[in-house]
């Protein structure tokens, strides 16, 4: 067998051991598709054919390039000497024949006057010598032998499947995924080198419902191809795509496989299509024409529609045709009158649609029953879908440079992540005017998706902006921790700037494809903003517990402890000894270590008799690690008293901390961390009362990994005697912090976490709230309430609910104040306002616990300290709102003397929940019973019980004098709930859970 080699435009009959090369003339100078003969090593065929002409010198070329009809082969770049035409070297069984003379070019030296297309020659002469690194092709082999040419032997290299069609496969959202199918390939002959290539007709969201699995070593005949299909983040609809298996060296045609999968939704879904309305209003021309959009949903379903207007604040230009029904409808959108006043720009709103009883908040989002075998749906969800409205009026005078146009002709920002990957933020978007403007915008944004429509998270997106007067430069940051929740979809932002002589709209489309499977999940990082240890007097212990919520996979962690300053006031030194009691010390204040699949790690500091230690600690681990700190703090020999908080991760340049300083009552302290360890933080705190009105501002210094921790009277006098919200603003660093309210009757303590702009809510939930009970161990619950915006005001409705345990038509009384029939409390707190509404906490009235409901009209933060009175003291818990839609939680337990839970359905449907008991390796504690390893749970209900307690209905006996894992998973999104931990030293806190 000889080699073929060509430097040709239009590919000739192969003549074996020939290369033929034609003039100018023959060519006509063209450059399209012009071939460019390679390194002429014996025995093989390299050629570059209809290759795409490079955009700079010394791109690659290496590929596989079609040199004819049903005939692939591997090309490769010439030598140094064969693009001056010298194929001296050449190996003699390939010839350089002359077209004209038919005799070889002598010396194989090719004249440049021959080859004088300047196009062709630059390509010739900016290539990269033989053997330079390649740039290979994604998913395609390596050259890895000769081949040749040699013609067509009797049908002998034509590959051949055992299936060409698997387009049956029907997949409901939320089911397990389908069964991995397989495709064998072969050919009658001896082995043929093969690739594998796929069309994609749908709008490149294969990668998202289809896996290819090819064999280690890819790819030869005999082989097989396993196919995976995991439809996640589609909408209902048939999905398919063609994949050629493509021969390589040999004379063939590709072979192709139809693969394809029909989505269907569950029965009980929502959905609204299309996802967004646009409207144009010339103006003093007509109003435009009203636009409709389907609803579909379960006839025997109700449905609620809210519309709000988004920009600008004054005005509602838009109404609908319905305001509720059941069963499916067409809804239709006017644009109204009110359009007709305002000045050019571009506006939003939104309409949402809420199916089910509105007294019960609806589950918002549909959580994967078992990670990894099943998927969500980018358009729909179980109860809430939004509709985004937009009406452009003429051309505003706000311009966004360096952006273009998405499908629907906003202007767009798009971006992408792969689930897992490390997170690249989006650039700036710069809002600039259109000549002068001295006037002030509102700067807002809104999600369509996943918030309301799923959640949690309630907001993948954050933006801060640089001034509310044009140019105004707004940041986009993506939130690692949303991210890590969400399935492959397509995501959309909507940053507003408005006021009411215009507006502009930017959409951030956030494009979020899965990872390939071969990529270790990324690191995130947590922080715990308050580590205390020792001490001689009133010693303290801190107890840091990790979990991998991952029940597939071994997790590594890394947990490093930053010094903060001793009770003197001075920096502790870095050098300072601190250890916790556990394994994986790797250096001073560094611990690292790996969890097993749903398991968990225990490390304590050392508590009494060591040397006084604060400062804060920074975990770096997949985002399938959650944990918690809880610190406990010696009152006698035999009594403390706790605090537990959520690990989380920083919470960016500005957080909100409520304070209650009444004098004799209360007094708030706090840890504050710089959590960034390249750069100071000069922190601004600005002071508001409880009307959101600032009446003092102060600053705080803190250097790079900087820690503080002091009672904000001391630090500020002024908050003597008063509550309000203390806001931090860095001028740079992330921050993050940590309140802890002591109650200054008895000492005690209890923990609560910071709020940031991002993380409130309109619709939220307290899993548990406790009032009266007997004299000796009677409880009362205290609400604090903040509104996070600055220039609204927000209405307020608590409702709440009885739990199981609590009769029906006993009813919970409040220390100021009165519930509606309904069980309802509605309140108004001004712009950035702040309020705390209490229950009566009467002892000897009946034991009151239930839920509750927070419905607020705008974002709002806060949470819920539920109080005992015992002999020893006033033993305090902390339960922050808490958002819906979560099908699971973990929580730790230690039952060294009791842990209980709190869990509650906060949606419109029945739930069956069921309990996973694991200890720290992550292996299931036996001796449960299977009465006491699920639970049901009727809309709204809510459950308190101990886990050891014999007749617990999750959990049980078996649990009793262990630590470990409580997972409870659920049939129906909307699943909260709270720890609650007893200590044997007679303290009492809450464990915040983990929700995924």
């Amino acid at each position: 067998m000889s080699s073929g080699h060509f430097i040709a435009s239009l590919l000739v009959p192969v003549t074996l051991g020939v290369i033929e090369v034609p003039l100018a003339a023959q060519t006509g100078g063209s450059s399209s598709d012009r071939l460019y003969a390679g390194a002429m090593s014996l025995g093989s065929f390299q050629a570059l054919s209809q290759v795409p002409l490079p955009d700079s010198p010394n791109e690659k070329f290496c590929t596989v390039v079609r040199l004819a009809p049903d005939f692939m082969a591997w090309a490769y770049v010439p030598t140094a000497a064969e693009r001056t035409g010298d194929f001296s070297a050449t190996p003699a069984a390939a010839q350089l024949l002359d077209p004209l003379t038919g005799l070889p070019f002598p010396g194989g030296i090719i004249p440049l006057t021959r080859i004088p297309d300047p196009y062709a020659w630059r390509i010739a002469s900016s290539g990269p010598a033989i053997g330079e690194r390649c740039m290979q092709a994604p998913a395609l082999p390596q050259f890895n032998k000769s081949y040749y040419v040699t013609g067509r032997e009797a049908q002998s290299d034509a590959l051949m499947v055992d299936h060409n069609s698997l387009i049956g496969t029907v997949y409901q959202i939320g089911d397990p995924f389908p069964a991995d199918q397989v495709v064998n390939i072969f050919n009658p002959g001896p082995p043929v080198d093969f690739l594998v290539a796929v069309s994609n007709p749908n709008n490149n969201i294969t990668n998202r419902w289809l896996k290819i699995v090819l064999p280690p070593a890819c790819c030869q005949t005999p082989n097989s191809i396993r196919f995976s299909i995991q439809p996640v983040g589609l909408r209902a609809g048939f999905y398919g795509v063609t994949v050629s298996v493509i021969p390589v060296g040999a004379i063939g045609p590709a072979v192709p496989i139809d693969v394809g999968v029909f989505v269907q939704t569950p029965a009980n879904w929502i959905v609204v299509d299309p996802p967004s309305l646009q409207f144009t209003y010339q103006p003093g021309g007509s109003l435009p024409a009203a636009q409709s959009f389907r609803l579909t949903l379960p006839s025997s379903r109700s449905y609620f529609v809210n519309t709000r207007v988004v920009s600008p604040r004054s005005g509602n230009w838009l109404s609908v045709s319905s305001t509720g029904g059941t069963g499916p409808a067409t809804i239709t959108v006017f644009i109204t009158n009110q359009a007709t006043a305002l000045p050019p720009g571009s506006y939003m709103a939104v309409v949402d649609i809420t199916a089910g009883a509105p007294v019960i908040l609806p589950a918002l989002a549909k959580s994967v029953p078992q990670a990894g075998s099943s998927g969500l749906v980018c358009g729909g969800a179980l109860s809430q879908e939004r509709l985004a409205i937009f009406l452009d009026v003429g051309r505003g005078p706000i311009t966004v440079p360096n952006l273009g146009l998405d499908s629907d002709g906003r202007l767009v920002l798009p971006w992408s992540y792969v689930s897992g990957a490390a997170i690249q933020q989006p650039p700036n978007v710069t809002f600039q005017p259109i000549g002068g403007s001295s006037d002030t915008y509102d700067v807002n944004f809104i999600l369509r998706n996943p918030g309301p429509a799923y959640i949690p998270p309630s907001g993948w997106l954050n933006i801060t902006a640089s001034s509310s007067t044009l140019p105004i430069i707004v940041t986009p940051t993506l939130d690692p921790i949303a991210l890590g929740t969400l399935p492959p979809c397509d995501y959309e932002g909507y940053i507003s700037v408005s006021n009411n002589r215009t507006g502009a709209i930017v959409k951030i489309k956030l494009t979020l494809t899965p990872t390939d499977g071969g990529t270790p999940p990324a690191n995130v990082t947590r922080i715990m903003s308050q580590i205390a240890d020792g001490g001689a007097a009133r010693p303290w212990k801190t107890t840091i517990i990790l979990v991998n919520t991952d029940v597939t996979q071994t997790v590594p962690y890394q947990l490093t402890f930053h010094p903060g300053h001793g009770l003197d006031g001075q920096p502790i030194s870095p050098d300072a000894p601190f250890n916790v009691v556990g394994p994986g010390q790797a250096a001073n204040r560094v611990y690292a270590g790996n969890i097993q699949p749903g398991g968990s790690v225990i490390l304590p500091t050392r508590g009494p008799g060591a040397p006084f230690w604060q400062g804060w600690a920074e975990l770096t681990a997949p985002d399938s690690v959650g944990g918690t700190a809880i610190f406990a703090q010696a009152l006698d020999n035999t009594s403390d008293a706790e605090g537990s908080v959520l690990l989380q991760p920083p919470a960016g340049p500005t957080f909100f901390l409520p304070f209650d300083n009444i004098s004799g009552k209360a007094v708030t302290t706090m840890a504050l961390v710089n959590t960034s360890a390249s750069a100071t933080a000069n922190v601004t705190v600005k002071f508001h009362n409880e009307s959101g009105q600032v009446f003092s501002q102060s600053s705080v210094p803190l250097a790079r990994s900087g820690h503080e921790a002091f009672a904000l009277t001391q630090r500020f006098p002024q908050l003597a005697d008063t509550r309000g919200v203390a806001e931090f603003i860095s001028d740079g660093p992330p921050l993050a912090g940590l309140g802890l309210r002591f109650n200054q009757q008895q000492s005690t303590f209890s923990s609560f976490e910071i709020t940031t702009p991002q993380a409130g809510g309109t619709r939220q939930a307290i899993a548990h709230i406790p009032d009266g009970g007997v004299l000796e161990g009677a409880w009362k619950t205290s609400i604090t309430l903040v509104n996070l915006d600055p220039n609204q005001t927000n209405s307020v409705v608590l409702k709440f609910h009885n739990g199981q345990d609590t009769p029906p038509g006993q009813a919970l009384a409040l220390e100021n104040g009165q519930l509606a029939g309904n069980g309802t409390y509605t309140l108004t707190l001004g712009p950035g306002g702040s309020t705390t509404v209490a229950t009566r906490g009467q002892g000897g009235s009946p034991l009151w616990q239930g839920w509750a409901e927070v419905v607020s009209s705008t974002a709002l933060g806060g949470f819920a300290v539920f109080r005992q009175a015992l002999r020893v003291g006033l033993l305090e818990g902390t339960v922050s709102f808490t958002p819906l839609g979560s099908a699971r939680f973990v929580v730790p337990f230690d039952n060294t003397r009791a842990t209980g839970v709190a869990i509650v359905n906060t949606s419109d449907q029945g739930a069956t929940l069921n309990g996973g008991f694991r200890d720290p390796g992550g292996n299931g504690i036996t001796g449960v019973g299977a009465g006491q390893r699920s639970l049901t749970l009727e809309p709204g209900t809510h459950r308190a019980f101990s886990l050891s307690d014999p007749q617990a209905p999750l959990g049980g006996r078996a649990l009793g004098g262990i630590n470990g894992i409580a997972d409870v998973t659920s049939t129906w999104p909307g699943l909260i709930g709270i720890g609650l931990r007893f200590s044997p030293r007679n303290a009492f806190t809450s464990l915040p859970i983990i929700l995924k």
